[in-house]
């Protein structure tokens, strides 16, 4: 399924796409911790229909990856969303969220959970307009110096 948005389109990510997934996920990310290629790869194989990417002009600008729990598969997970600095601000991450959690929603998730730092405003006010609420905020969820607001969304 493809859906073309001014001059980007969302698709499903295809192996071939992880290299520039991967190259995106550190530019995006400077200075945090990144998912490596080996974690990205995984993320392929076990969620092909909730990884999705934005593409303009042949090059990945943008990627959204979405999961259920083993233990639990009411409960899904946004597990990483980044998006070029040309392409925010202009509906990219929204358009590749709102299918993913159709998708999710379709498969019987009645929650979504995603984290946030809190530092970053954006993409909290973004997964607000999705419907997602902030419920608590761990201060090392990544390690030392990488605390995470918990969210979730429960209007599915």
């Amino acid at each position: 399924a493809r859906t073309s948005l001014m001059n980007f389109t969302i698709r499903n990510c295809l192996r071939e796409d992880l290299v520039q997934v991967h190259e995106l996920e550190q530019i995006c990310f400077p200075g945090s911790p990144v998912l490596p290629m080996v974690g990205l790869v995984q993320y392929f194989d076990l969620f092909q229909n909730t990884f999705v990417v934005t593409e303009s002009q042949g090059v990945v600008v943008g990627f959204a990856i979405m999961g259920t729990c083993s233990l639990d598969p009411k409960l899904g997970w946004l597990l990483d969303v980044a998006v070029a600095e040309s392409f925010r601000a202009r509906g990219c991450a929204k358009a590749m969220l709102k299918p993913l959690i159709g998708r999710l929603k379709e498969a019987g998730v009645c929650e979504i959970r995603a984290t946030v730092s809190p530092k970053n405003s954006a993409s909290r006010t973004m997964l607000e307009k999705l419907g997602f609420k902030v419920f608590k905020e761990v201060d090392e969820y990544f390690g030392k110096g990488e605390a995470r607001l918990v969210l979730a969304n429960l209007t599915l």
